[in-house]
């Protein structure tokens, strides 16, 4: 037995609209990793031993910013356009910028949301934390848990940490990237 209300031409035509809505709303829910796409910028996943042995390897040859970072921390989320600002400004210092989210999505949003991405993103899945903060530890940083953690790396000093502040972090960045001149 079917209900009477079901053979309502006003019902059917309600219920259609509703149906439609939802399918476009459900399809523009994950766009920014679509735009992500579009802009060209990729979220390097680590979440594998080699992708994390890469991922350290290559940290610490000549100047490099590390950051770490997660997009609903309210201090990361600020300090954003510094970190932005001083890739453009320091051309020879490599990015590492590193985010600990656990959802795609809300990373990717947040990266969309950015003006400028001048760096390639890393996100580390949830096993891995442990693991980096680990390897990190063999470069001589040592990630106390706070976001943002922000540290200069260069071959010839001692990693600097502790940046909580733009002019810190530009003066951090040039006497590393003079260190390395010299």
């Amino acid at each position: 037995m079917v209900p009477k209300i079901l053979y309502n031409k006003y019902f059917i035509a309600v219920f259609c609209v509703i149906a439609l809505a939802s399918f476009a709303l459900i399809g523009s829910i994950d766009n920014a990793e679509y735009e992500l796409e579009k802009a060209e910028i990729h979220i390097k996943e680590i979440n594998s031993d080699e992708a994390l042995y890469k991922l350290v390897s290559d940290i610490g040859s000549g100047p490099t910013l590390l950051v770490l970072y997660t997009s609903w921390c309210s201090n990361c989320i600020e300090k954003m356009p510094d970190i932005i600002e001083a890739l453009s400004r320091y051309r020879d210092v490599k990015p590492m910028i590193i985010s600990l989210d656990t959802s795609r999505s809300k990373l990717a949003a947040f990266l969309r949301d950015q003006k400028i991405i001048n760096f390639e993103p890393y996100n580390v899945s949830s096993e891995y934390h442990g693991k980096l903060a680990y390897a990190l530890s063999g470069k001589g940083v040592y990630f106390s848990g706070k976001i943002p953690f922000i540290a200069i790396i260069g071959d010839n000093t001692a990693p600097i940490t502790n940046v909580y502040n733009k002019r810190a972090l530009f003066a951090a960045i040039a006497s590393v990237s003079k260190a390395n001149n010299e």
